[in-house]
């Protein structure tokens, strides 16, 4: 989990670079423009900075060039339909998507959290849910830690740290595996310019012996990155930035992507899931029209929490995500990854005081 962390020179730089270059006002509510205009829901970083729309009163947009929009999912006749997308502001969801069947009770995953209080979060797992990956600081540092078992019936095996120069003494987190489970991402402030992504492959999913890992410098910027997602289409990577354009805290982004080749492409960041708050991506189920992910923004119940978003159909805009209040408490909750057929989450929280990993099932 990327647990929010005090800006370093190099950000600190970048913002008031852009401050002076783009007449950006910054103040303890956030970033605001004084300049340039945007597509609803349609931002980029890379090759220029194209700036956000601000909200109305009605909660529709307007662009400095005076275009006016009208509230998500209102058409221009002021009826209501299946294409809106949402500010982020925690809105409940779309009481006409269904919604799928609750959680049930989360359970501590013993096997694996550590008995003397170090931190484990950012569970990843192969999609037979037998061999899960994970970060941990129980040997000082934040490592990367992968365990299997026989069967989703069984406890995991004792966890071992993964090597090959993935593990270094640097940070390395939210390791996140692709859906055929060759394909390991992570973030890591090796180089020392902060959080960055990087990648490993291996020949088959039964192997334990990973490449040396590269960075992933289409995704890099002058801030951090992390939570590099694969979603289950195989070719969607989500990712986690405080780049700018930003609503105030990390954003989730969006990036075309070949596992194949490992190339990425159209960077854009999701701009109906964005909030002031830290927002970081899960996965999605198989057809791709509910996707979990982890924020602070308004309706949670504590720091972070688990949260769901839907929308009719891959390829759709967002509607307004809801809270999995089911799972969520008053301490920090998040990093989840959820089982394509989304009967099965595993997330991690510290709500007994140190940061675990949890499980829960659905419950018809």
């Amino acid at each position: 989990m990327w647990h929010g962390r005090e800006m370093d020179a190099r950000s600190i730089a970048l913002l008031v670079g852009l401050a002076l270059g783009l007449g950006c006002q910054i103040n303890s509510g956030g970033v605001g423009t004084g300049g340039g205009s945007a597509g609803v829901g349609t931002e980029t970083g890379q090759g220029g900075t194209t700036l956000p729309p601000v909200l109305t009163d009605d909660g529709g947009t307007t662009t400095p060039g005076g275009t006016t929009e009208p509230p998500p999912g209102t058409g221009s006749d002021g009826t209501t339909g299946l294409d809106g997308s949402s500010s982020g502001s925690g809105d409940t969801g779309d009481p006409m998507l269904p919604r799928p069947d609750p959680y049930g009770v989360a359970v501590p995953l013993t096997e694996l959290n550590d008995a003397l209080g170090a931190a484990d979060d950012d569970p990843t797992l192969r999609q037979d849910q037998r061999e899960i990956y994970f970060a941990s600081t129980r040997l000082g540092d934040e490592d990367i830690f992968v365990a299997t078992r026989a069967s989703v019936d069984v406890p995991f095996d004792t966890p071992m740290i993964v090597g090959g120069n993935i593990s270094t003494f640097s940070q390395e987190t939210t390791p996140e595996l692709s859906r055929d489970g060759t394909l390991l991402l992570f973030a890591s402030d090796r180089r020392g310019n902060g959080l960055e992504i990087y990648y490993t492959t291996r020949a088959s999913m039964a192997s334990l012996s990973w490449a040396l890992p590269q960075p992933l410098p289409a995704l890099s910027s002058m801030a951090h990155e992390s939570a590099a997602t694969p979603q289950h289409d195989q070719a969607t990577l989500l990712f986690c930035s405080d780049r700018m354009p930003t609503d105030g805290g990390a954003d989730i982004w969006r990036a075309a992507f070949d596992p194949g080749t490992v190339m990425v492409s159209d960077l854009q960041r999701v701009a109906e899931l964005a909030s002031p708050a830290l927002d970081c991506p899960g996965n999605s189920n198989a057809d791709m029209t509910w996707l979990s992910f982890e924020s602070g923004r308004t309706g949670t119940q504590g720091g972070q929490d688990l949260w769901v978003a839907q929308r009719t159909a891959e390829g759709d805009g967002y509607w307004p995500p809801y809270n999995l209040s089911e799972l969520n408490t008053a301490a920090e909750d998040g990093d989840p990854w959820v089982s394509a057929d989304m009967q099965t989450i595993y997330f991690s929280s510290n709500r007994t005081g140190n940061y675990d990993l949890y499980m829960a099932r659905q419950v018809p």
